[in-house]
């Protein structure tokens, strides 16, 4: 068994990674001491310098809770009534980047649909904006994590929107007495997993790997991190994406996010 197959299928990989992400989103740490006391843990293992990977499982599965408590915050009727539909929008911008509208003709990433991700999974475009209204299924099609709210892919630049009743009719998505029902949701109770890169860079400098090591000593020694981390229960299952070479990026499937950033 190759080591990064060993490290997913560790029961104690992933509660180290749990127990550091439930710590980071009850505010009890902050995401750089999250991040080094998961990597000392996880050198207690016996593994090698994974800091980088370490950050990106972190970040992404602190996004997940994070737009899961906007979603939860949008549920009051109120907020409902006057912001019933949403727009998908670009935030931050990428030097190569998935197709979302269909409109975009530069620096698209191999394999994206050229009617765009939005109208694949039977969105509309108004004005060329990407809006729906927020208890349309549409959401939950072009996430790749099956979830009704961002982000919705790996590292995707993409965020939503409140859109008010008001645009929303003038768009033909509703009129003035129709109410939007959206069920409440548990937040995400799995961790989501990917392979390593092959060969991480730490591994090829060594300078590189010292640096990150004594960044992350400053904040506790590492056998009573791991012991602390590796007491905590096994609450949920383990959610592993597809390794780099199984399949290139789809808009409905999963993908290793090293392959996939920037987009």
């Amino acid at each position: 068994m190759k080591l990064r197959q060993a490290l997913l299928v560790s029961a104690k990989v992933h509660r180290i990674l749990e127990y550091g992400l439930r710590q980071l989103m009850a505010g009890k740490v902050d995401l750089a001491t999250a991040r080094c006391e998961a990597d000392l843990a996880v050198r207690e293992l016996g593994f090698p310098d994974l800091f980088d990977w370490i950050d990106d499982v972190l970040s992404l599965n602190a996004a997940l809770l994070s737009g899961w408590r906007d979603y939860t915050s949008g549920l009051p009727r109120a907020i409902l009534d006057h912001w019933p539909a949403q727009e998908l929008y670009r935030v931050y911008p990428r030097p190569s980047h998935r197709q979302w509208n269909g409109l975009d003709r530069e620096n698209i990433i191999d394999g994206e649909p050229p009617q765009g991700r939005w109208v694949e999974a039977g969105g509309q475009l108004y004005d060329g904006r990407m809006i729906a209204l927020k208890d349309s299924s549409v959401w939950t099609k072009i996430s790749r994590f099956g979830k009704p709210y961002s982000p919705f892919d790996f590292d995707s630049g993409m965020a939503t929107k409140g859109v008010t009743r008001a645009e929303a009719k003038k768009f033909g998505l509703i009129d003035r007495d129709r109410q939007i029902y959206l069920p409440e949701l548990p937040p995400p109770d799995d961790v989501i997993l990917w392979e390593p890169e092959e060969g991480p860079l730490a591994a090829v400098m060594p300078a590189l790997d010292l640096r990150n090591t004594a960044r992350c000593l400053e904040h506790s020694p590492p056998r009573a991190v791991a012991k602390r981390y590796a007491l905590q229960p096994l609450a949920s299952d383990v959610v592993l994406s597809r390794s780099p070479g199984a399949a290139k990026v789809e808009s409905s499937q999963s993908a290793n996010p090293a392959t996939a950033k920037r987009r």
